[in-house]
């Protein structure tokens, strides 16, 4: 996992699928993997469906935890372009994985985020800009969700609403590009002479 971060600050992002792909192998039950690979999964490119597979079975091996949902249903979505454009079995199929995730974890922003943008894509806006609102409450500071939930409004005719979130986006958006890229939620490096917190 240590080469896999070094891969992916090279922005080698293969190597750096190959390497969580290895390590999963090592330690099929190595959670911390599955979440790395979950942040960098628009980078598995022609390995997606390996990818979706390692999902399946961490999910499989751990029903009783929210992650393996999630991913599972991450990884169907992503063979899309965008969750909008799921057809409808894929559609339901992810709606289904994600409502166990947020059983189990009811506050996992991102099985919201992705909720929301199930429902946008079965034009179901109502409940798409709930789910969206709940995500952005518990990760106020990611920007996607922001625009997203713009673009929810705008269907539902809220163009007050969809401004403030266009805005917002632009603000979050323009924070995240100036600070340095830490995509996969590791900890910043510490200044010289003070020892790294411990996780």
């Amino acid at each position: 996992l240590a080469l896999v971060v070094c891969y992916y600050g090279l922005q080698r992002y293969a190597d750096a699928v190959d390497e969580i792909l290895k390590a999963i192998a090592l330690a099929p039950d190595a959670a911390q993997a599955y979440v790395l690979l979950g942040r960098i999964l628009e980078h598995a490119g022609d390995r997606l469906p390996e990818v979706t597979q390692r999902f399946v079975e961490f999910n499989e091996s751990n029903p009783n935890t929210a992650l393996g949902y999630m991913l599972h249903a991450k990884a169907l979505l992503a063979r899309f372009d965008g969750a909008e454009r799921a057809p409808e079995a894929e559609a339901d199929q992810a709606l289904g994985l994600l409502r166990k995730s947020l059983a189990l974890k009811a506050d996992g922003a991102e099985a919201r985020y992705l909720m929301g943008c199930v429902l946008e894509g079965k034009h179901q806006y109502k409940a798409a800009a709930e789910e969206l609102e709940k995500s952005i409450a518990l990760n106020p500071q990611g920007p996607v969700a922001h625009l997203r939930l713009a673009e929810v409004y705008e269907q539902l005719g809220r163009a007050e609403d969809a401004a403030r979130e266009r805005a917002l986006h632009r603000k979050l958006a323009a924070a995240e590009q100036a600070a340095p890229d830490n995509a996969l939620g590791l900890d910043p490096p510490a200044p010289a002479g003070v020892a790294h917190r411990k996780p």
